[in-house]
């Protein structure tokens, strides 16, 4: 099993933005980095991740569970990209605390 690093802006989605969606976890979006997006759908369902802010914080502040493959990201019309596990590619990563 492998094991991810998922790095996020606070200021735009922080550790207890991801904590307060709970068990439902939260979709990834926007992701449009060709590489990141490679990782993100070799993400698999069980899988862990540490949830790294970036910034001025530099920090692990948690794990997540991948609970859903990727698939095509909502937020992209070109229908190119992915979220969850996926970045660019048109797909959505949910991850659930565990917490």
């Amino acid at each position: 099993m492998a094991h991810w690093l998922l790095k996020s802006e606070p200021d735009d989605w922080s550790w207890a933005q991801q904590v307060a969606k709970g068990r439902e976890g939260a979709e990834w979006t926007g992701i449009r980095n060709f590489s990141a997006q490679k990782h993100l759908r070799a993400m698999k369902k069980g899988e862990q991740a540490f949830f790294y802010h970036t910034g001025k914080e530099r920090a692990i502040v948690g794990i997540v569970k991948v609970i859903a493959e990727a698939h095509p990201d909502s937020t992209d019309r070109s229908r190119r990209t992915s979220a969850s596990p996926p970045w660019r590619s048109s797909g959505w990563l949910g991850c659930r605390s565990s917490r």
